[in-house]
């Protein structure tokens, strides 16, 4: 990243919008951050595009209940509207994968080349 020169893409398990913030203040021309996330999916709906758009062996969601998956996917819808606020709060660019992945996973990327 800086020290290394680097790009990184960072998981938002590992990094939220309020802790970044104080890094982009500090470098504002060095760190592009957006973050991307699924905060209005239905729980039925992002279950069924796991379901529909796994790789088989590689998705470690597969070996688990279908309850756990639900479950899971309730936490991450509900990880992703925290998301979005403290995007919104923090000024920091959200794109929400819930509708068109694809397309707003283009944008994300385009937006980080952009901004980059």
């Amino acid at each position: 990243m800086i020290y290394v020169e680097t790009d990184c893409v960072i998981e938002g398990e590992a990094l939220l919008p309020e802790l970044i913030v104080e890094l982009r203040d500090i470098y504002p021309d060095r760190i592009p951050i957006c973050f991307v996330a699924c905060s209005d999916v239905t729980v039925d709906k992002k279950f069924e595009d796991i379901k529909k758009f796994s790789r088989k062996k590689k998705d470690w969601l597969l070996s688990k209940s279908s309850e756990y998956i639900r479950d899971h996917v309730n936490n991450m819808i509900a990880h992703s509207k925290s998301l979005r606020e403290s995007c919104k709060e923090h000024d920091i660019s959200y794109f929400d994968t819930s509708k068109n992945f694809m397309e707003t996973i283009e944008e994300a990327t385009a937006y980080m080349l952009v901004t980059a």
